[in-house]
């Protein structure tokens, strides 16, 4: 299905595949939609998580049976410290695991397929996870609160695939120096381009009234773009010598020396700005896109990247 088909964009699979040089999964299928390579079996329904909730209980009852035998009998502080902070790490990463058991759980019963169902032909439409439009009847089905979560951990396992597809967020080494100092490739902003930016946000100012604006640069390097931002804007920059000769040269801005692609990043900045600019390295530039467009404000229909 979708072998004869020169328009694939090759693996991009829900479970965060992004290589086909994993075949024990058995058959592949196509989307009908964007042609990328999907796991038949990734797509099926089934029951999971009661393990892991069982042992949330369980790590939750030790926290409490702990903290009464402390109260009760006194017992070593500093050892009963220990064990509380050890089952706090425990119970934290298992209901991290619980949570993306749910949303992987939750995603399948929206659109996946039970276990048995044939495998699309070519005369039958499969739509992948990005593809695939929540209906009326999934809106009205599913709480808000869940579909929301849904949504946003999708975006993060998109951000994840896109480091996984890209090597991440560094700039190609060119050598070192002869003190041992990495070479990087680097690049600077254009006046030009700078200039052009600046008419947009003027204009962009001229039509916002009373509102107050948040404006981010990501990959800020020196600080080109963002030395024409209002004063309280932000900046990010992962090289720490840019960074710091950013911050020098536009002591107005506030700088981050923090990875865009991150996932820490996005938790952080999701949904927080008005105006997102930047002019990043060719090779990051659509991850960079992806990540703008999900830190501008939904409330705000005039937000622009």
């Amino acid at each position: 299905f979708g072998i004869e088909d020169v328009t694939t964009v090759g693996v991009w699979c829900i479970c965060s595949q992004v290589h086909a040089a994993s075949l024990k999964k058995g058959n592949w299928v196509s989307c009908s939609v964007c042609h990328s390579w999907q796991h038949w079996a990734c797509y099926q329904r089934q029951r999971a998580g009661q393990a892991k909730q069982k042992m949330i209980e369980k790590l939750r009852q030790d926290l409490v049976i702990l903290a009464q035998n402390r109260k009760n009998n006194g017992s070593n502080v500093v050892t009963s410290s220990q064990q509380e902070q050890s089952i706090k790490r425990r119970l934290v990463k298992a209901e991290h695991d619980q949570f993306i058991i749910d949303m992987e759980k939750l995603e399948r019963e929206i659109f996946g397929h039970s276990v048995g169902d044939l495998l699309p032909n070519a005369n039958v439409d499969f739509c992948c996870w990005m593809c695939y439009q929540y209906t009326p009847e999934d809106l009205e089905k599913y709480h808000e609160v869940d579909l929301a979560n849904l949504r946003n951990y999708r975006i993060k396992r998109m951000i994840t695939m896109i480091n996984n597809a890209s090597g991440g967020y560094s700039r190609r080494k060119l050598g070192k120096t002869k003190d041992g100092k990495e070479i990087k490739r680097q690049y600077t902003t254009p006046n030009h381009v700078v200039c052009f930016l600046g008419v947009l946000l003027n204009r962009l100012e001229s039509g916002r009234g009373q509102r107050t604006y948040k404006y981010i640069d990501l990959g800020a390097g020196l600080g080109r773009l963002c030395s024409i931002l209002p004063r309280g804007s932000k900046a990010v920059e992962i090289e720490q010598d840019r960074f710091e000769n950013g911050g020098k040269r536009t002591p107005w801005i506030e700088w981050l020396n923090q990875d865009v692609l991150s996932i820490e990043f996005y938790q952080a900045h999701y949904n927080s700005y008005d105006i997102v600019v930047s002019n990043p390295d060719f090779e990051v530039a659509l991850p960079f896109i992806v990540v703008g467009f999900h830190l501008l404000r939904k409330a705000n229909k005039d937000a622009r990247l």
